[in-house]
């Protein structure tokens, strides 16, 4: 049986949210700090004209039908979605009426021929920012999940041996560290190859920074 970490030391140390196993439901990307996906500037006002072609929606009604329809892993902000709205009024796309003090959007003839034209990419945006990816990576995620809990096993191991000190840590922070950069590297790569340029990160404490030649 694999040592248990949290259970170890669970009253000074909760189990993190990535630990093994993973609950079903949306992508949490909350768990690595951030916010999820977002839709692309020209997507956004399909979504927006989606959500209100069943029927008229005022614009918070507007961020829920979509955070719904993303399976709870994409919700715009009231400050992309008012001006989209806005938008699709001045284009003709959706008209308004006001009830009860608040606007409400409704989608006109062109804003359905409009959608019809680009239903594709509608059903493609709700793709990339749903579910999707969770389901795809789900195993995945599990597997770094449980390497990541090994990491923490070992050194709860040595701990427990009295074997850790405080040059072992830093070895093993300095391995740590090198892992990290190399993960970063793969995951900056675009698919021709080339790697984003990213800025310069502080070398955490202990850690000294690498050496230009």
């Amino acid at each position: 049986m694999p040592f248990n970490f949290w259970a170890r030391f669970g009253k000074k140390m909760p189990k993190p949210p990535w630990a093994p196993p993973f609950k079903g439901g949306p992508f949490p990307w909350q768990w690595f700090g951030h916010h999820g996906p977002r839709a692309e500037r020209g997507d956004l006002r399909y979504l927006i004209l989606d959500a209100i072609s069943e029927q008229p929606r005022h614009g918070y009604e507007v961020m829920q039908v979509i955070e719904e329809r993303s399976g709870g892993a994409y919700r715009p902000s009231p400050g992309v979605v008012y001006p989209t709205l806005q938008m699709l009024e001045e284009m003709g796309h959706a008209e308004v009426k006001k009830e009860r003090g608040r606007k409400v959007y409704s989608i006109t003839e062109a804003g359905r021929e409009e959608l019809d034209a680009h239903q594709e990419e509608v059903e493609e945006a709700y793709e990339r920012v749903g579910g999707a990816l969770w389901s795809k990576l789900a195993s995945e995620f599990t597997s770094l999940g449980e390497e990541v809990q090994r990491l923490f096993s070992e050194v709860g191991r040595a701990a427990s041996r009295g074997t850790l000190n405080s040059e072992r840590m830093k070895e093993v922070r300095r391995t740590m560290k090198r892992a990290v950069d190399e993960v970063k590297r793969i995951l900056r790569r675009r698919e021709d190859g080339a790697e984003e340029e990213s800025p310069e990160e502080p070398a955490p404490d202990g850690v000294e920074p690498p050496t230009q030649n």
